[in-house]
C-alpha cells in the first residue's frame, strides 16, 4: 500500500520468485533494461528472467558464488556489472565524498527525499530486530544512544546485560544478513 501511495504502479514482493511473472506481464513480455540486483544467488535465475534482451546486471550483492558464471551461462546476450561501494570508496575515496556530498545537497533542497525510516532507542534492538526478521517495517530501522551528559565521567547504556559506553566506538560488520 506505502508504495502504490507513493505513485508506483507495479508492485511485486521479492520474497519470493513470483516477481519475475508479474514484471512479464507488466512489459508486456519484454523484461526490463536494468536490474540492480541486491537478491540473494538463488534469486538469479528469477531475476534474469525479467531482463530484456541485451539488458545490463548490475549486480550489487555480496555472493559466495560466482554470479558472473551464472549470468554467462543462463543469459549470454546481458552484461554484467559488479558494483561494489565499499571498493569504490576505498579506490575513490575523494569521487565518492564528493557524490555523497551532491546527494545530501539535494536532500537538504529538498530534491530527493530520504528513505522512510524508524529509530529505537538501543535498548529496544531486540524488538528491532524482531521487526526486521518479520519484515514489519518499511525503509530502514536506525538504532539510536541517547545523548550522554557532557561533564563527568563517561556513562554506559545497559543493553542486554553489557554496556555501551560513550567513550568508544563500536562496528557491527558482516555476517548478519541485514544488518550493516
Amino acid at each position: 500500500p506505502y508504495l502504490h501511495q507513493a505513485g508506483v504502479q507495479h508492485v511485486f514482493s521479492s520474497r519470493t520468485a513470483d516477481f519475475a511473472a508479474g514484471t512479464l506481464q507488466a512489459t508486456a513480455g519484454r523484461g526490463v533494461d536494468i536490474i540492480l540486483n541486491s537478491l540473494p544467488a538463488e534469486l538469479v535465475a528469477a531475476n534474469l528472467k525479467c531482463l530484456a534482451p541485451g539488458g545490463t546486471f548490475v549486480d550489487i550483492a555480496k555472493h559466495a558464488t560466482n554470479v558472473a558464471e551464472q549470468v554467462a551461462q543462463l543469459r549470454p546476450d546481458v552484461r554484467y556489472v559488479q558494483f561494489d561501494l565499499a571498493a569504490l570508496l576505498a579506490e575513490q575515496p575523494d569521487a565518492v565524498r564528493a557524490w555523497l556530498g551532491e546527494i545530501l545537497q539535494k536532500v537538504a533542497a529538498g530534491q530527493l527525499r530520504p528513505l522512510p525510516h524508524r529509530a529505537w532507542d538501543l535498548a529496544q534492538y531486540e524488538a528491532a530486530f524482531r521487526t526486521l526478521q518479520q519484515a514489519e517495517h518499511i525503509g530502514k530501522l536506525v538504532l539510536t544512544v541517547a545523548a550522554q551528559p557532557a561533564s563527568g565521567s563517561p556513562s554506559a547504556t545497559p543493553v542486554g546485560g553489557r554496556s555501551i559506553r560513550a567513550d568508544r566506538s563500536y562496528v557491527l560488520a558482516g555476517g548478519l544478513g541485514g544488518l550493516g
